[in-house]
């Protein structure tokens, strides 16, 4: 492979771990809840006296393990690849140049 196709490939391998990283946080988004009327009234039914309406129950927290383990588990998988390629060019940067006495 070239220099400009290794560069490539880091490049495209960095754009793939940074859109891992932040990819999630664009799809967090709730969805408005659909509106619907408190009390329906027919013609058969007449209206109530005391409107009651339901509330709507909170989304549960995600559990700790998933907001904290999983970032960390990326972060330190990506860490452990860019310090294997920089650890890969360094020792055949070593092996290319012999200092000749």
């Amino acid at each position: 492979m070239t220099t400009r196709m290794r560069f490539l490939v880091f490049v495209i391998a960095l754009g793939a771990m940074f859109l891992a990283l932040v990819g999630p946080v664009f799809g967090t988004e709730e969805e408005p809840a659909e509106t619907t009327p408190a009390a329906e009234e027919t013609l058969d039914a007449p209206a109530p006296a005391v409107l009651i309406t339901d509330e709507p129950e909170e989304a549960a927290a995600p559990e700790w393990t998933f907001r904290f383990l999983v970032p960390v588990t990326l972060l330190i998988g990506g860490l452990a690849v860019v310090g294997t390629i920089i650890t890969y060019f360094v020792k055949v940067t070593r092996q290319r140049y012999r200092i000749v006495e």
